[in-house]
């Protein structure tokens, strides 16, 4: 038997990646919802990494520049909603047969359309386990290496935080979830006969099962984006238009390889003000391997 003390977690992660897909099936059909959501969402804990890493990018725009200094030197960092980022296709690995929930003579006239866009409902802000040695990350998140590149350490952050963090599985396919919400709606309609029947003015209605579905289910994207190796910040979003910030205390700093001077400047009185380590990513032309270095600048 292993003890806690004997568990490698760092081997557990690399020998096995979450499987948000089977967790959605095992919810489909869990007698027990409370107890197997807590179960599982401590499964997801053990695939958080000890470091995380967000490429940020910095160009001609001062004004935004300076509002990427200014969140840093706060110690925040702000989710947007989903249907915002890069991929049009975000928050889309699943889907329902809008024609099967037409069967539901009050959905029947919306042709069996319940969410349009699931994206529309979760806030994200996305970081990545890749490390700094990344040449790709840089050149994609960070305008070909000009910006820098933030270390955080998920277990010295608080829980909004640390609680909130997913890491992503990449998938060649999507998943129909229409079973699923053909048994949330089946229940929403079967409270809400109930509720007239019997004269009930409020009634609680159980949809957790397609509330932990569709927040497993927003971490699964397309195998093309795996390169990335995701790990996403999540909070459900109250409105389509919200945008919230979150605390999170970095524990380094690194500067891209074209880091303006100007930039560095900022970037090295932030890291002093707030006590972080910062680095400036180097390439040595004698060296051969072929790999970024992080140089110290404290």
């Amino acid at each position: 038997m292993t003890t806690e003390e004997q568990f490698d977690l760092t081997q557990f992660q690399k020998s096995n990646e979450m499987d948000y897909i089977l967790a959605a099936k095992i919810l489909n059909s869990a007698s027990n919802l409370t107890e197997m959501s807590n179960l599982l969402y401590s499964i997801t804990r053990l695939h958080v990494p000890e470091k995380i890493y967000k490429y940020i990018s910095l160009n001609s725009d001062d004004n935004l520049n300076q509002l990427k200094f200014n969140t840093l030197q706060d110690n925040k960092v702000f989710l947007s909603c989903a249907s915002q980022l890069n991929d049009p296709f975000d928050s889309r690995g699943y889907f329902y047969k809008k024609q099967e929930m037409a069967k539901h003579p009050e959905l029947k006239r919306f042709n069996g359309s319940i969410i349009d866009d699931f994206a529309k409902y979760a806030l994200v802000c996305s970081f990545s386990k890749v490390g700094v040695n990344n040449m790709p990350m840089w050149a994609h998140y960070s305008n070909n290496h000009s910006g820098f590149c933030v270390e955080y350490e998920p277990k010295k952050n608080d829980d909004l935080f640390r609680g909130c963090l997913f890491t992503i599985q990449y998938t060649d396919d999507r998943i129909d979830i229409t079973q699923a919400m053909d048994k949330a709606i089946t229940n929403l309609l079967n409270h809400k006969k109930k509720s007239i029947d019997d004269y009930f003015k409020n009634v609680q209605i159980e949809l957790m099962p397609i509330a932990w579905i569709t927040q497993f289910l927003n971490c699964v994207k397309h195998s093309s984006w795996s390169y990335e190796k995701e790990v996403r910040l999540i909070n459900s979003a109250v409105s389509t238009e919200v945008s919230v910030s979150r605390r999170a205390i970095p524990s380094a700093i690194y500067c891209g390889y074209n880091c303006s001077d100007e930039h560095i400047k900022e970037l090295i009185q932030i890291a002093f003000t707030n006590n972080i380590p910062i680095y400036k990513m180097i390439f040595d032309e004698q060296n051969p391997s072929y790999e970024l270095i992080s140089y110290s600048l404290d």
